[in-house]
């Protein structure tokens, strides 16, 4: 797609439907949520850091997944629309731009949670520690995207898609009217909402499987010795720290998925407001919700007090060591099997 066609395609999309000031509250909408979702992950990620979490696997997925959010919240701030009403803001290859980062930086979110659940997955049914595999985690998060969202330049796809910047789903068509961009659309659901879909049903799949393998285990506690249940018993909190990470990513994306697919189906005229601003508002979301998440984490509210704030500056720069609060030890409750040598058996045995 040549520079001009680019331009006449940017001025076609949802906001030729509807009025500039609407169009304009779902753009506020998107960028407010994606600022208070920056400043969320960021404060997970400087408590991870201050009270030295991340010297443990499980606390690093966290480290993991809040980066992810913190690039996807940058990217959805600068996303908004790259036109109001018939006068562009930005210069048609900036919103480009930003529409890739934006599908790049989704995906790297979606596979943090995919990780996340994958972990989960081999704690219960293996019984091994998985912090071998490390490296691989970040390698599926971060490298496999880059590997095939590029694919959409080769269209010009990326570029105004409604409020915000992302995959086209409207052009012009040789008469001059605004249609939907089938390639676009096709895009779309096989670049993001398609894998987005099968996730979410990996994930629902794995944790009933999770669940009902935990239930056996408690079941079957009463027949091991002490130290076999004191494992046991680790691994289980082990898992609900992480648990409800890929639950919230899942009920955020049920909003946006659901918006996509009933426009998928609806004439190009029609726009269904109500989905839109929910879409907004949700979407960029996800750092509040993961900073809510790990504040429910009782460890982390026990650290999170003066005292505790002092104990863990002490930690980082000598001009705390004046004060007399020291906060414990983190005591993360972790499997002796990330070091020990419990790691080469199984925790539990089918006799």
């Amino acid at each position: 797609m040549n520079n001009s066609s680019s331009t006449t395609d940017g001025l076609c999309g949802y906001a030729n439907f509807t009025p500039v000031s609407e169009d304009m509250i779902l753009a506020i909408l998107h960028t407010s949520s994606a600022g208070i979702s920056f400043i969320s992950s960021v404060l997970v990620i400087i408590l991870i850091i201050l009270f030295k979490k991340y010297s443990f696997f499980v606390q690093r997925l966290i480290l993991y997944l809040s980066f992810s959010v913190l690039l996807y919240s940058i990217a959805s701030a600068l996303a908004v629309t790259n036109y109001t009403g018939d006068e562009k803001v930005f210069p048609d290859n900036f919103c480009e731009a930003i529409g890739f980062v934006t599908q790049y930086t989704q995906w790297t979110l979606l596979l943090s949670v995919a990780v996340i659940t994958i972990d989960i997955l081999l704690r219960v049914i293996l019984n091994r520690a998985t912090n071998s595999i490390e490296i691989l985690y970040l390698i599926f998060i971060y490298v496999f995207p880059a590997t095939f969202n590029w694919a959409p330049f080769l269209q010009g796809l990326y570029g105004p898609a409604g409020s915000w910047c992302w995959i086209r789903s409207y052009t012009l068509n040789e008469s001059g009217d605004c249609v939907k961009n089938e390639t676009g659309l096709i895009y779309q659901f096989s670049l993001w909402y398609g894998p987005l879909f099968v996730v979410l049903v990996l994930i629902s799949v794995s944790y009933i499987i999770i669940l009902s393998t935990l239930k056996r285990y408690k079941q079957r506690m009463n027949i091991y010795n002490h130290d076999e249940m004191e494992l046991l018993k680790k691994m289980k909190r082990e898992v609900f720290i992480l648990m409800w990470y890929p639950i919230i990513f899942a009920l955020i994306n049920l909003i946006p998925l659901a918006n996509r697919i009933i426009h998928a189906c609806l004439e190009h005229e029609k726009r269904i407001y109500v989905l839109w601003v929910l879409h907004a508002f949700v979407s960029p979301l996800q750092g509040a919700f993961v900073v809510i998440v790990y504040a429910l984490d009782p460890e982390t509210r026990r650290k999170l007090t003066v005292v505790g704030v002092r104990g863990a500056l002490s930690q980082h720069c000598s001009c705390f060591n004046g004060h007399r609060g020291i906060v414990r030890e983190y005591k993360a409750e972790v499997l002796k099997s990330e070091g020990g040598p419990e790691a080469r058996r199984p925790l539990l045995k089918d006799k």
